[in-house]
C-alpha cells in the first residue's frame, strides 16, 4: 500500500448530472425516501479492517475509487480492506445488499496532519478496485464550492453514524443513526484543554453523541438544492471522541482543496507517486487555480432548503 504524495492542480469538469453542480459526484446522497432511518440506511458507509478482520475505522464512500476517512486510521505497514454494502437493508425488488470489499492501495494523508493535536485529521484511501454502485451502494455528497459555508454552518442538528462496541471481531456491527447537536467551540476547549481550529467544530452531549468505536465516522445533513435531497457529508470524528461529552469534529468543508487535489490525480490517471514519505506542495494553491481555470463559483440560491 502506497502512502502518496501528490501535486495539487486545477478540478476538472463535474459530471453534468441535474442538481450535481454543487457536488464532487452528480449521483451522490440519494435516499429512496428522501430520510436518514433510524435503522441500517447509510449507502456510503464503508466498513475499514485489517486483512486479519481486525476493525481500524469507519469511511465514507467518495467515488467509484475513493474512501474519506481520518488521517489516524491510516497504517502505514498493514493491509487494509474496505468493506461497503454493509448498511443498507435488502428491499423486496430482487436488489437486495450485495457486500464488496476493496484492497487499499494508496493512502492519501493531508500535508499539515498533527497526530499530538488531532489537526487536518484527514485523509483518503484509494481502492485496487472499482466500487459498483447500487440501490445499497452509494457516494456521500461532498460539496466543492466553500461558498456553502454560512448555509452548513447554520445548521445545528446533524445525523451521525453510530457503530457500537463489536464483541467478536468477526460479527456482525451494531449499527444506527442518531441526531449530533452542534455545541459552542468554547466547549470543548475547556474539555480538551486546547483551542479547536477553524476547520474543526465541536458538537454532541451526554445524550448526542459518537464514541468509541465511531472514529472517523461520517456526520452530515440533508439538504434540498434543486429540488434534489441529498445527504451532505460535513464532519468526521476525531480521536478524542468520548462517550458522555461533547467532542471535535474535523470540518470537511474546510479541505475541499484537499479532496479535489486527489480526485484530479485519480480521475487523470496520474503517475503513481513514490512509496517514500509524502511531500505535499502548499494546498492553498488550488483554490486561486480553480478560479483561474473554471471561474467564479455558482451562484446559490437565496433561501436553499434544508431538512
Amino acid at each position: 500500500m502506497q502512502s502518496v504524495a501528490i501535486g495539487i492542480s486545477a478540478l476538472l469538469f463535474l459530471l453534468p448530472v441535474p442538481g450535481s453542480s454543487q457536488y464532487l459526484d452528480g449521483r451522490c446522497g440519494l435516499l429512496p425516501n428522501g430520510k436518514i432511518a433510524d435503522d441500517m440506511s447509510s449507502p456510503w458507509m464503508a466498513y475499514i479492517h485489517t486483512s486479519e478482520l481486525l476493525y481500524v475505522c469507519g469511511g465514507s464512500v467518495i467515488t467509484e475509487k475513493l474512501v474519506l476517512t481520518a488521517a489516524h486510521c491510516t497504517r502505514a505497514n498493514e493491509q487494509l480492506v474496505v468493506r461497503v454494502g454493509e448498511f443498507m437493508e435488502a428491499d423486496d425488488d430482487g436488489d437486495g445488499t450485495i457486500l464488496s470489499q476493496h484492497q487499499v492501495i494508496q493512502t492519501f494523508i493531508h500535508p499539515l496532519y498533527n497526530m499530538t493535536a488531532n489537526a487536518n485529521d484527514i485523509a483518503i484511501f484509494g481502492l485496487a478496485t472499482d466500487i459498483v454502485f447500487s440501490k445499497t451502494i452509494k457516494p456521500i455528497c461532498i460539496l466543492w464550492w466553500t461558498i456553502w459555508r454560512g448555509y452548513i454552518d447554520s445548521i445545528q442538528v446533524l445525523s451521525g453514524a453510530r457503530w457500537g462496541q463489536p464483541k467478536d471481531r468477526n460479527e456482525s456491527y451494531p449499527f444506527s443513526i442518531t441526531d449530533i447537536r452542534r455545541q459552542p467551540a468554547t466547549m470543548c476547549s475547556i474539555l480538551n484543554g486546547t483551542a479547536l481550529l477553524s476547520s474543526q467544530f465541536c458538537a454532541g452531549d451526554s445524550d448526542t453523541k459518537l464514541c468509541n468505536a465511531d472514529y472517523s465516522s461520517p456526520l452530515g445533513a440533508i439538504i434540498t438544492f434543486n429540488k434534489f435531497k441529498r445527504f451532505v457529508l460535513i464532519g468526521i470524528a476525531t480521536t478524542n471522541q468520548s462517550c458522555n461529552r461533547a467532542s471535535v469534529y474535523t470540518d470537511v468543508l474546510s479541505y475541499t482543496e484537499f479532496i479535489l487535489s486527489v480526485w484530479r490525480h485519480y480521475r487523470k490517471g496520474e503517475r503513481q507517486p513514490s512509496q517514500r514519505g509524502p511531500a505535499y506542495t502548499n494546498a492553498s494553491t488550488l483554490t486561486e487555480e480553480v478560479l483561474r481555470e473554471e471561474g467564479r463559483p455558482p451562484k446559490l440560491p437565496e433561501n436553499p432548503d434544508f431538512v
